[in-house]
């Protein structure tokens, strides 16, 4: 009897071990997929400008700093506008790209559609666009295939 009871100790240990390995294994990967995901990139949103709102703004941190805040729509998908902020000068935003306010002004004029990756970094009444309250600002944008 003493026999089963030894392994049914050591068995119990062995999947104690186990299931801790497992946890301390899960937690660790939830950790760093949190960790990645703060910086990571959504997307793509493929779309075309329908507006694009150019502005230098007047207040706040971002005075004097030009910006551009585009509304992207996929007439194909049907799904409501998204607003992205595509250009600014301020140097936290990373987005002193001329090329990407030509690629905007090529969709909104031509039609054209892009492919929009942003960041999870918002932003709230830029250039005067304050619906949606907050928006993401871009991080990458290039054409469609």
């Amino acid at each position: 009897m003493s026999k089963i009871i030894t392994e049914f100790i050591n068995s119990t240990k062995k999947s104690l071990v186990r299931s801790l390995a497992l946890t301390v294994a899960a937690t660790s990967a939830v950790t760093l997929l949190s960790a990645t995901s703060t910086n990571a990139q959504g997307g793509p949103l493929q779309g075309r400008i329908i507006s694009l709102y150019e502005c230098t703004e007047n207040y706040g941190v971002l005075k004097g700093h030009r910006l551009a805040v585009a509304k992207v729509y996929d007439d194909r998908s049907g799904r409501e506008p998204s607003t992205l902020v595509i250009y600014s000068t301020h140097p936290s935003h990373g987005l002193d790209r001329p090329e990407f306010l030509e690629m905007a002004k090529d969709s909104r004029d031509n039609r054209k559609y892009l492919d929009f990756y942003w960041s999870e970094q918002k932003g709230s009444n830029v250039c005067g666009v304050s619906r949606p309250e907050r928006y993401h600002f871009l991080r990458n944008m290039r054409y469609s295939r």
